[in-house]
């Protein structure tokens, strides 16, 4: 009988159906069967009587098929693979993958775990993905609790797996597998407790955090003395459980107030007296209990110890407290200590790698309502530390790519303010900030070219006139779009009143710079002074800024031109040539060593008098093959006069922290 039910799931198993297909002769064989209602035929279907025992023949099934190869990691991890998408095809309960994995064990002799912890070793030995260990872990957290390992089996050889999965997203499916585990009972997890502390490595170790968050459901006056004297060891690493643990006690009903009470004057002890390693998992503790606490006296002396950690210098306590402010944003993003946290944050030097990416998604999602001050944040980020943003060794919209993004998208008015306030400061870091955020502006709305970014009028109102001067010194000195240096030069003169220095600071900028290094922009603002909408001071400064210009090139072209400085035909092809070899070696690069693209077909197109393309599958007809030009618009400065164009934005930049020399025109300095 036995035989024939695992033939009947095989037949599910192939088909991926159930009720299956099957023919009369194959059904003749399958009588006892359903004699003893264990299956039924109905219209040539084959199918198990109840949804228990499909579950069941279909996974010891399957187990023989995994025992069969159960030598070789790689097939064995397949076959795991193709199982789990049956049992999801066929909509069996979660409960089929333990039943796998306990017909495995007990039929076969095939141990899961020692699998699972073989082929993490594996994984963190070749420091590369293991789809072996994928495969098995994932159900092996979802059969965890049904499968009967000693607390001690379990500590021994779940080392090298949470090491292996540390960098997973849900790594913490093991953890909680743990404590469904320890739910089972309390001398469950009183032995899981004692064989998890036994260990010495920390991650094993630090499950024991786990167990002790669900002792507390059995006994929280055992649990919490249990991790208080934990705090007091002599051992960092089990001062770190009970530190987790204490954050992770449910608190809210009022017979634990004692209890609160005991932990909340632990943390502050530990804040002054504890090892170093233990300050990050102590900061992760008061995030924890922000969130968990309601408003009251205990949850004010929680934040306080919060805010003292996130003036600390230690990477790990930044990473730890930046984390705890991603989840504490949408909660607490009115309430002032939120914010002098992330400033804390902002005075010092982050050396760990995630946490500024942590600020920044913890930033991002409040920028619609609160622009004003995430623009102010980000001002401290660039001014705050101890070398302003270079100490973090990227430029701002890198650093908090996303925050910028959705200020740009949302928040373009706001945007504007803030870069008018930082051109116009008198701190050169400020100025590049503000560039760099004009940049991507421009590579964001690179698809939008209607849409532009210019200086706010409001903020320009508000300054001094040496203050609009350093606003276009800096603009001309940081900002490498030429176009948009154009637009945002323009922009200044929506101030008023605007001084007559200011007018002509302004057509220097916009010819000597603008119009010498990229002359086409002429052109498209010669179209903005003939349109009717546009002001007379505006039309005045193209039309002046462009006179001088053409004035400058008529005069150059009337130059006689010495042949014997223009290079030879054959030099400038292996010049082209020269310049385009990286491009067709990285092409080449790319073309051998992409699996998809060495598949695709090439074909080799011949120059002739007609060309033709083909469009849904139809040809189109020749049509005689026109010549073209296009041309591109480099700096002209960059390729005549390199250094010199690097000294006259060095000398813009100069003017905009010492401001403007004391005759009236720009020509010495330019020149």
């Amino acid at each position: 009988m036995q035989q024939k039910l695992l033939r009947i799931a095989e037949i599910i198993a192939k088909a991926r159906i159930h009720p299956a297909p099957i023919s009369k002769d194959e059904s003749v064989e399958f009588e006892s069967a359903i004699n003893a209602e264990v299956v039924e035929i109905v219209n040539d279907q084959i199918a198990f009587t109840t949804p228990e025992l499909l579950t069941d023949w279909l996974a010891r099934y399957c187990a023989s098929n995994i025992a069969g190869v159960w030598h070789d990691f790689t097939q064995t991890a397949q076959n795991l693979q193709q199982v789990s998408y049956l049992f999801h095809t066929l909509g069996l309960p979660k409960h089929a993958v333990s039943q796998l994995f306990l017909s495995l064990e007990n039929d076969f002799g095939k141990n899961v775990l020692s699998r699972l912890s073989e082929s993490a070793l594996i994984r963190v030995g070749a420091q590369e993905p293991n789809i072996a260990l994928n495969a098995i872990y994932f159900p092996f957290c979802e059969a965890l609790p049904a499968l009967n390992y000693s607390p001690t089996n379990l500590a021994d050889q779940l080392g090298p797996v949470l090491t292996a999965t540390e960098s997973y997203f849900p790594a913490g499916k093991l953890h909680r597998a743990i404590e469904e585990l320890a739910k089972q009972s309390q001398q469950k997890a009183e032995s899981l407790l004692k064989a998890f502390l036994r260990r010495p490595e920390r991650r094993t170790a630090e499950l024991a955090a786990n167990v002790l968050k669900v002792v507390w459901s059995f006994d929280p006056n055992r649990a919490h003395q249990k991790a208080l004297q934990l705090t007091k060891a002599k051992i960092a690493a089990l001062q770190r459980i009970g530190t987790i643990a204490l954050a992770w006690f449910r608190y809210e009903h009022p017979s634990n107030e004692e209890e609160l009470t005991g932990t909340i004057n632990c943390l502050e002890g530990l804040c002054e007296n504890s090892h170093k390693d233990v300050l990050p998992v102590i900061a992760r503790a008061f995030g924890t209990l922000i969130q968990s606490l309601p408003d009251g006296n205990h949850r004010g002396c929680v934040i306080e110890g919060f805010l003292h950690l996130s003036s600390h210098e230690n990477p790990d306590i930044q990473f730890a407290v930046a984390s705890c402010l991603v989840h504490l944003a949408n909660d607490s993003a009115d309430a002032d200590w939120f914010w002098e946290t992330l400033d804390n944050l902002s005075g010092v030097p982050t050396r760990h790698k995630d946490t500024l990416h942590n600020l920044d998604l913890a930033t991002y999602g409040l920028v619609e309502n609160h622009h004003e001050r995430i623009t102010r944040y980000l001002q401290n980020v660039v001014t705050g530390k101890s070398h302003g943003i270079a100490e973090e060794k990227g430029r701002l919209p890198d650093l908090y790519e996303n925050t910028v993004i959705r200020l740009i998208e949302k928040q373009q008015p706001a945007l504007e303010s803030t870069i008018t306030r930082w051109f116009a400061s008198k701190d050169i870091r400020l100025h590049q900030a503000a560039a760099d955020i004009v940049g991507r502006f421009i590579q964001y709305m690179r698809h939008q070219p209607e849409n532009t970014i210019r200086l706010n009028k409001a903020e320009l109102n508000t300054l001094e006139e040496q203050d609009v001067h350093r606003v276009i010194c800096a603009l001309t000195g940081h900002l490498e779009d030429f176009k948009a240096l154009a637009v945002l030069l323009i922009s200044v003169l929506s101030r008023n009143p605007l001084g007559e220095r200011t007018h002509n600071l302004i057509v220097e900028a916009l010819e000597q710079v603008v119009f010498y290094n990229v002359p086409s922009i002429g052109s498209d603002l010669r179209i903005l002074a003939m349109d009717v909408n546009t002001s007379e001071i505006v039309r005045q400064v193209i039309e002046e800024s462009l006179a001088r210009s053409e004035a400058y090139y008529i005069a150059r072209k009337d130059r006689p031109r010495l042949k014997e400085l223009l290079p030879p035909d054959s030099r400038v092809h292996r010049y082209d040539a020269a310049q385009k070899q990286p491009l067709r070696s990285l092409q080449d690069k790319i073309f051998s060593e992409s699996g998809l693209l060495s598949v695709i077909p090439v074909t080799q197109v011949k120059y002739g008098k007609s060309s033709f393309s083909a469009e849904h599958g139809d040809i189109t007809s020749p049509v005689p093959m026109e010549s073209f030009t296009t041309e591109i618009d480099w700096p002209r400065e960059l390729i005549i006069d390199p250094l010199g164009w690097t000294i006259k934005r060095m000398n813009w930049k100069h003017m905009a922290l010492h401001g403007l020399p004391a005759e009236s025109t720009m020509d010495s300095v330019n020149n």
